[in-house]
């Protein structure tokens, strides 16, 4: 069978700025207001594999979507800014000036103030296995492995001398295995050829016990690719573990830095949970081991009331 759903939605934002304009003759009350239209189709293609106790259900589902927004109304003001001009893949990108500033790219307070992926083509394969353990009590369903690929096709950027159609690659795998589950998500940017990658690696001991792995290599992507600095790359290497019990937990991480090989800092957390569990006292405290940065050490109380 194959799956097809169309989408229609309507989003009106109403922004009312004050003394924000002041002397310079804009409206206070600037508004935007755009429909989208949209179509997902998606088939399965799926096995059973059968063992003595076990069975694998073993998935493959390849998605096409297309998603534009024929209708686009807002007031000509600088707080909208130049958001045309943000390519779809650096919407997951984190905040910088550009952003920030006057006229600039179209965000002022979250991410729904500014606008990407006006005209876009995204596809998608997944593959996925799940077991299913017949026991006394019940089957027990436990997702062991997910591989998942997708990338995007922006049709308004095709339309331009030199724009960058293809948007970023970006692939999930996640396999669990009894007590080990690791967890990794990439992306790939074919113009400006950078990787950014994050990978998990957790052994659970004791049920809620654990120690994990953690690694991140990350490099901010520009809009264009010739502003690439691959020096400001950062690399980093976590080392964590987490004790639980009844009334109290404890956890503490250790950074290391494969690009200066040092240890970088450390943060340790705890929390008790007295007996009726309506409160808790929690802890925490972090510091770079350079002893450069200032100590950071907080505690809270949290009251719980009712149900």
């Amino acid at each position: 069978t194959i799956d097809v759903t169309p989408f229609v939605s309507y989003r009106q934002t109403q922004y009312i700025l004050g003394a924000l304009n002041e002397g310079q003759n804009f409206d206070f009350y600037p508004s935007r207001n755009y429909a989208t239209v949209g179509l997902n189709t998606s088939t399965e293609f799926s096995h059973i594999y059968q063992g003595d106790s076990t069975k694998y259900r073993h998935s493959v589902i390849p998605e096409v979507s297309f998603q534009s927004i024929p209708y686009f109304h807002q007031k000509n003001h600088p707080f909208f800014g130049t958001q045309d001009q943000i390519p779809y893949f650096m919407q997951t990108q984190p905040l910088q000036n550009l952003d920030l500033n006057p006229g600039g790219r179209g965000l002022q307070f979250d991410y729904e103030d500014r606008i990407v992926g006006r005209r876009l083509a995204n596809f998608a394969l997944t593959n996925r296995v799940v077991k299913k353990n017949s026991a006394a009590y019940g089957s027990q369903y436990d997702q062991t492995f997910l591989f998942g690929i997708s990338q995007a096709y922006d049709l308004m950027e095709a339309k331009k001398a030199d724009g960058l159609p293809w948007q970023d690659i970006r692939g999930i795998l996640n396999v669990r295995w009894g007590r080990i589950d690791s967890f990794t998500e990439a992306f790939q940017f074919p113009y400006h050829r950078v990787t950014n990658v994050s990978s998990r690696l957790r052994l659970n001991v004791l049920d809620t016990n654990y120690f994990e792995l953690i690694y991140s290599n990350y490099l901010n992507v520009p809009a264009r690719p010739a502003d690439v600095d691959k020096n400001t790359r950062l690399e980093s290497l976590w080392f964590s573990t987490g004790l639980n019990s009844l009334y109290a937990s404890l956890s503490g991480s250790l950074e290391y830095s494969p690009k200066d090989s040092e240890f970088k800092r450390y943060q340790v957390s705890a929390e008790l949970i007295p007996p009726g569990r309506c409160w808790t006292l929690s802890f925490e405290m972090r510091q770079a081991l350079d002893l450069k940065s200032d100590f950071v050490a907080k505690g809270m109380v949290n009251f719980k009331f009712g149900n």
